[in-house]
């Protein structure tokens, strides 16, 4: 049986079969950046680096069509126009061939720049990285880099670094994007960013780098790191009080947190408290909406211990803690925001 699959996201998908006596018919997509006048002269290359990638795994594969699907020139700001093809390999191996692309962007569920962002600002940016990027790609994941590529991410006007490799990586590349779900984040904070990349490394993860609040590592599987902003207050003092009682709803892993101030468009400025958590765990709030309210921040803290105290007692399961919060838009009334787990 001849089996078609396509390259997505560094991992070959079936796209149907057909019959067949020995081998098995694979068709997958390369970036490639340009090393010859044309994408019809390059293909020619392509296909040689595919027939010797075959060789290296020992397996007896034959190409059958190398097309060229599209061709990017990006202007530099100083020098000649990048230039970069976009191959489809259509093949036959026997066996199972592994075929690996560590992608530079933010969504990794396709090998297709125009639905994954690419994480560098600039095509300088992006060729300045990709010669020590490459190193660690081999290093990382035990590959030989066959193929290496920048192009630009039409979609939203980045660049993709993409490597391809054949063979079973031993680890993968990951992208993880912290969101807190509040506008304007400025990204990691350096103490943010030191404690992310101590954790990654006790999981034997190598970082390789951080965007704003997109952190990229090699790892040999996906390891949970998630954010989530647990209020905003209007003074720091009263999301520094209430650190204590975060810290209790995030008992039992590891976790970063602080008090974070973010300045909007409009000149108002909040204090976010965020954490940075090694979970996946979802948590739910009820926004304060069946909470009292309060006419005062002190107020609201002295009725704090009986609402935990209930709850606990009633929704031992679920419940992880409650904090005080301004109720709305409102710097004088608060109200108890209380959290559960999934």
């Amino acid at each position: 049986m001849k089996i078609q699959a396509a390259l997505v996201g560094g991992v070959l998908v079936f796209l149907g079969a057909t019959q067949g006596a020995f081998a098995e018919t694979y068709q997958l997509e390369l970036r490639v950046d340009a090393s010859r006048a044309t994408c019809a002269e390059q293909k020619t290359e392509v296909e040689q680096q595919v027939l010797q990638a075959g060789e290296s795994l020992g397996k007896e594969l034959k190409v059958i069509r190398v097309g060229c699907l599209q061709e990017f020139n990006t202007p530099q700001a100083s020098g000649p126009a990048h230039r970069a093809y976009l191959f489809s390999v259509r093949y036959e191996v026997k066996g199972w061939p592994t075929v690996y692309t560590a992608n530079w962007g933010s969504d990794l569920s396709s090998s297709v720049g125009s639905t994954s962002r690419g994480l560098f600002a600039t095509i300088e940016q992006c060729l300045a990285a990709r010669t020590a990027e490459t190193e660690a790609f081999e290093k990382s994941t035990g590959l030989d880099a066959v193929f290496s590529a920048c192009t630009p991410d039409a979609n939203v006007g980045r660049f993709l670094l993409s490597i391809t490799g054949f063979g079973k990586p031993k680890a993968s590349l990951q992208v993880v994007t912290l969101e807190p779900n509040y506008w304007n984040d400025p990204g990691l904070t350096p103490e943010e960013a030191r404690w992310v990349r101590g954790y990654l490394y006790s999981k034997r993860a190598q970082v390789r780098a951080i965007f704003g609040s997109q952190i990229v590592y090699y790892a040999a599987a996906r390891i949970p790191l998630s954010q989530r902003n647990f209020g905003h207050w209007y003074t720091e003092e009263q999301c520094r009080v209430q650190l204590s009682d975060a810290a209790m709803m995030l008992a039992g892993m590891p976790f970063y947190f602080g008090c974070k101030t973010t300045v909007f468009d409009t000149g108002t400025s909040w204090v976010q408290l965020q954490a940075i958590m090694a979970t996946d765990r979802l948590f739910s709030s009820d926004f304060g909406h069946m909470s009292p309210k309060y006419e005062s921040f002190a107020a609201c803290r002295e009725y704090l211990p009986e609402v935990v105290a209930e709850e606990k007692a009633t929704n031992p399961s679920y419940f992880l803690g409650a904090l005080c919060i301004p109720e709305g838009l409102s710097s004088t009334r608060f109200v108890i925001e209380k959290w559960s787990r999934l």
